[in-house]
């Protein structure tokens, strides 16, 4: 079986953009603890734009220049999918010029949707290429940190065989029901636990766990990893799990918070095309995607 990676990634972030120390400066009264959180700007749809139209955006970008025919198939992953009963992909990739005979699927339920989705496309042993495209447009309570963190954005990668950007070398799973935020059906903001509660017994637990279980599927050893991607708001939280990892210090990539915020289910392919933007030939990428368990993939 030939190798299989992934071939090209496109983003698509809403121009419209907000200072969040406007944001911090428009709850001062009640919220002053916003201030220290006042840095950096993030990203929101307009009444025109949501999930779907950023996703067609990233994949005719990401397309650009190759053949629609080569395309078996395309995952929608979200968690604020504009529809519940209508599938969301077929729309994605009707809209993005691709044929009618094509596999599509929505993936939904967690923020960990886009780097699930992503494994099962590098899974599977289609020879047609894959199209995985994650986006979310999240809502945030007025005067809460998800204010603040919380952006918008969309990111398209191909997979497929030849004419790799980056090979994947393995991946592992957990479904460790852990839970850190939820959104009930109906409801439009999330209910939010206690960051040090996420902190502790969520990023510092079962991270690490996987992230152990994929180095040693792949015989990886911690001074390997060039670029490690863990979607993840939370301060400092990023380079405390390298270093519990042992991975060096300088391989943690930016969290992209300061120049969108948290993209939700796009979030970890967002870091992982940063990195791939400034890796070398032969470098190791790291990508992790958190949420009622966990997903960790290597990449080379």
């Amino acid at each position: 079986m030939p190798d299989l990676g992934i071939k090209s990634f496109a983003a698509c972030v809403p121009r419209l953009r907000m200072d969040r120390g406007s944001i911090a400066a428009a709850h001062a009264w009640a919220m002053p603890s916003l201030r220290g959180m006042g840095k950096g700007e993030r990203s929101f749809c307009s009444w025109d734009e949501d999930s779907i139209t950023m996703s067609v955006d990233a994949v005719r970008a990401c397309l650009r220049g190759s053949s629609p025919a080569r395309i078996g198939s395309l995952t929608f992953a979200s968690t604020t999918p504009p529809f519940s009963d209508l599938q969301n992909a077929g729309l994605v990739a009707a809209a993005s010029g691709l044929p009618e005979k094509l596999s599509t699927m929505d993936a939904s339920g967690s923020l960990r949707a886009g780097t699930s989705a992503l494994i099962r496309a590098l899974e599977s042993s289609a020879q047609s290429d894959s199209v995985v495209v994650a986006a979310d447009a999240r809502h945030a309570r007025p005067g809460s940190t998800q204010e603040m963190q919380y952006g918008a954005g969309s990111l398209a990668v191909t997979v497929g065989s030849g004419d790799l950007i980056a090979r994947h070398l393995g991946s592992v799973s957990t479904a460790t029901q852990f839970i850190d935020h939820f959104r009930a059906e109906g409801q439009k903001y999330d209910y939010q636990w206690e960051e040090r509660w996420i902190r502790d017994e969520g990023y510092l637990k079962i991270v690490p766990d996987a992230v152990k279980r994929l180095l040693d599927q792949t015989g990886t050893q911690a001074s390997g990893i060039d670029f490690f991607c863990l979607p993840a708001t939370l301060s400092g939280i990023s380079a405390a799990v390298a270093k519990r990892m042992g991975f060096k210090p300088e391989s943690v990539v930016d969290n992209l918070s300061a120049r969108c915020g948290d993209t939700g289910a796009a979030h970890p392919l967002m870091m992982l095309a940063s990195a791939l933007e400034s890796a070398k030939p032969g470098q190791r990428i790291l990508l992790v995607g958190f949420g009622t368990g966990c997903d960790a993939l290597l990449f080379e």
